[in-house]
């Protein structure tokens, strides 16, 4: 599963890109940001999960395992995490 920020309209129905973008289809280590670079830093080691379309990151909270997003703030306006 993918975190995918949900496109909005602008101003006169322009498409706004999105202001970050995980895939999360790394096999380990740093997941990256396609939309820009606002990169997801793994701790404890987490690992990747097979979904139902490609992959997912695999977090055990036995093991407290999660992805840290350093230095990054919220938009103020609504957004969506898909």
């Amino acid at each position: 599963m993918a975190l995918l920020p949900l496109l909005e309209l602008g101003t006169a129905g322009a498409i706004v890109p999105p202001d970050v973008l995980w895939h999360l289809e790394e096999a380990s280590g740093t997941r990256f940001d396609s939309a820009d670079s606002h990169d997801l830093t793994p701790v404890n080691a987490p690992g990747r999960s097979l979904g139902r379309i490609g992959y997912g990151v695999d977090l055990r909270s036995v093991a407290a395992q999660y992805l840290h997003l350093p230095l990054f703030t919220w938009p103020a306006a609504s957004f969506s995490v898909a």
